[in-house]
């Protein structure tokens, strides 16, 4: 996740997105905390810390970072203007079946994406990756695979494996 991402790569920016800003800030507060709390992630990746003066919960930086932001956490719809990521992470953007069965929902989502999102990442080495339960065919992924089938690698782990499974 980003925690294992701005160790590795700590001049890296990475931009969170969640079915909305509440998840999103408990996501980017857990992130940070986790940084800045924990002793095996701290004894793991020395020397990448949290610059406190920049330290809320939805927007925070590494030391040392020449971006404008290191972590920005936002709910699916918001918006990441005058921000750039090397990393987009989308987790779970539909937050139950009833979203998931709405056309709106999952049109506001690609749209959302399609415009918002991928115009954040930097050109030529932004990542994205998408984590979510598969709940419509017509979700964000499925859409995506169905334009752009060539540029995702999909990784898919069943909730219920139906045989054994290595991963």
């Amino acid at each position: 996740g980003p925690a294992w991402a701005l160790g590795k790569f700590p001049h890296w920016s990475v931009i969170l997105a969640c079915y909305n800003q509440d998840r999103a800030k408990v996501d980017g507060e857990l992130t940070r905390n986790l940084l800045t709390d924990d002793p095996n992630y701290r004894e793991m990746f020395k020397g990448v810390e949290v610059d406190g003066s920049h330290a809320s919960a939805v927007d925070w930086k590494i030391q040392g970072s020449n971006e404008r932001s290191s972590m920005l956490s936002v709910g699916i719809g918001g918006s990441a203007t005058g921000f750039r990521a090397r990393l987009f992470i989308v987790d779970d953007p539909i937050k139950n079946p009833s979203e998931a069965s709405s056309e709106a929902v999952l049109e506001a989502h690609y749209q959302w994406f399609t415009g918002v999102a991928q115009k954040r990442l930097y050109p030529s080495v932004g990542a994205k990756i998408i984590i979510m339960t598969r709940w419509a065919e017509d979700d964000l992924v499925g859409r995506l695979l169905e334009i752009e089938d060539d540029s995702w690698r999909v990784v898919h782990i069943p909730a219920i494996p139906t045989e054994d499974e290595v991963y």
